[in-house]
Parts: structure tokens; C-alpha cells; sequence
């Protein structure tokens, strides 16, 4: 598995929890990197009509409507311009997400086992991820 291909792939998806993380991971073979740039309206259309053999002339474009075309097939394939470029998911389309969103993180509920030192107990102590964020230089 690509590491690039599997950031942008989990950047496209933004999965919500643990469960659709391991599902794009366990997915990987369906994601494909577009040979384009971006993802403009021309620029895919473009792209769609090349992979199919259409040849387009240079001279007719202007009465074309790329920005149709590409809304239309924008639903259908789902393509997602990521930070490491234009990904598509071969099987189903991509759904977009909220342009608003800036930054996600992951996280995982962490519980250590500590044994303390200065105890008198050789019984360990469970330290949430609360608690343990105090101890993170010692880890």
C-alpha cells in the first residue's frame, strides 16, 4: 500500500471513528490517483472524455458546457482533490464533506499500566488518557 495514496485517501474520506479508518485502509485497492492537476470543471471533463475516447475539437469547445458535464459526473464518480492530488474511489464515489472543515485528528482512547516506585503495592495502577497525558515525558 502507497503511504500517499492511503493519506489521501483517509484526507477524501475523513472517516469518524476507528471502525471507517480500518475500512479505507481495508479498501485501499479501491482509491486511484487521477493523472490531473485539479480538479476543474475543464480539466475533468476533460480527463472523463479522454478516458473514453472522445476526441473533442479544439474549435467546437466553446459550445460545450464543461461546467454541466463535470457537475454531472462529479456525482456519479465522486473525485476528491486531496493535498497529495485527485482521488477517485473505483468502486463508489466519494462523498464530499463540510467545506468548512480545516483539520481532523485521530485519536485513541490509550490506557496505560503504570507500577509505581515508591509504592508499597505491587498491584499496577490503569491510567486513563487524562492522567496519563501528565506522565507523557516519562513515557
Amino acid at each position: 500500500m502507497s503511504r500517499k495514496k492511503l493519506l489521501a485517501s483517509l484526507e477524501a474520506e475523513v472517516p469518524r471513528d476507528i471502525d471507517a479508518v480500518c475500512r479505507v485502509i481495508r479498501n485501499h485497492g479501491y482509491y486511484e490517483f487521477l493523472p490531473i492537476d485539479d480538479l476543474s470543471p475543464e480539466e475533468f471533463a476533460k480527463y472523463i472524455l479522454r478516458i473514453h475516447h472522445v476526441a473533442s475539437e479544439p474549435k467546437m469547445e466553446i459550445f460545450y458546457d464543461f461546467k454541466e458535464f463535470e457537475r454531472q459526473k462529479m456525482r456519479g464518480n465522486g473525485p476528491v482533490n486531496t493535498y497529495y492530488g485527485v482521488l477517485v474511489n473505483k468502486v463508489r464515489p466519494i462523498s464530499l464533506i463540510n467545506a468548512d472543515l480545516q483539520e481532523f485528528r485521530f485519536y485513541n482512547s490509550l490506557a496505560l499500566t503504570a507500577y509505581w516506585n515508591d509504592r508499597d503495592s505491587t498491584l499496577p495502577v490503569i491510567l486513563g488518557g487524562e492522567t496519563a497525558i501528565h506522565y507523557k515525558d516519562m513515557i
